[in-house]
């Protein structure tokens, strides 16, 4: 499966007014995004993906989330 874009390790992710660094991306995130489907974003840096799923990223904590 070709994707328009692919978060990878290094890449900045921005949310709200704050840009987030991904510090790890799990094997299946990627494709998930691509299908529309559900992922976790983790604001822990840390450096390996604990799930599948998952997106790791490094920088301050959302105090609060807004649903779209």
């Amino acid at each position: 499966m070709t994707h328009c874009f692919e978060v990878g390790s290094s890449n900045d992710i921005d949310i709200g007014e704050q840009t987030y660094i991904v510090t790890a991306v799990g094997e299946l995130a990627n494709h998930h995004l691509a299908m529309l489907g559900p992922v976790t974003l983790k604001f822990d840096g840390q450096l390996t993906p604990d799930l599948p799923g998952t997106i790791h990223r490094l920088g301050p904590k959302l105090s609060q989330v807004l649903l779209l």
